[in-house]
């Protein structure tokens, strides 16, 4: 079963990232670090760059990843490599909402899109495609190095 996530609301970007590469991210600009511990009691990962939050959290017995790193390739391989996760792109998320995306018809530009079931977005394989593809090779090959250290602490 493929874990859910929940994400500070310093790692919005670390959130779409995620949504892309298939995984389930509880994530909403505001949200009160009692409600994201409340969502890690529910078995949500908590993912946080704030030092306290993380510190509490683990206090309480909760999964928590303090996430550091200068990149985002370097804070997801942080992140899917502590779980022995890999992107899996045939189960993209909505980046917006997280929502299941499903296969539409072809648009009137003859272009294969896929729609949102919960928001409703829609996406397409256009020219931004190129540089996920080159995030995503980048995330694998740091995934790839043997001895990669993990900060992360469940108690």
């Amino acid at each position: 079963m493929a874990p859910v996530f929940v994400a500070d609301e310093m790692l919005g970007d670390i959130a779409k990232w995620l949504r892309i590469m298939g995984y389930d991210v509880k994530y909403r600009r505001g949200r009160s670090d009692h409600s994201l511990i409340e969502i890690a009691r529910g078995g949500a990962i908590l993912l946080t760059s704030d030092k306290d939050l993380h510190s509490r959290a683990t206090r309480k017995g909760l999964v928590s990843v303090l996430v550091t790193g200068e990149t985002i390739v370097d804070k997801l391989v942080t992140i899917l490599g502590r779980f022995g996760l890999r992107p899996d792109l045939d189960n993209t998320r909505c980046t917006v909402c997280g929502g299941t995306l499903r296969l539409t018809e072809n648009d009137k530009a003859g272009r294969t899109t896929w729609s949102c079931e919960s928001c409703g977005k829609v996406y397409w394989k256009g020219s931004h495609w190129r540089n996920i593809a080159k995030t995503i090779e980048s995330v694998e090959r740091g995934l790839a190095r043997p001895g990669k250290q993990i900060n992360m602490t469940r108690r």
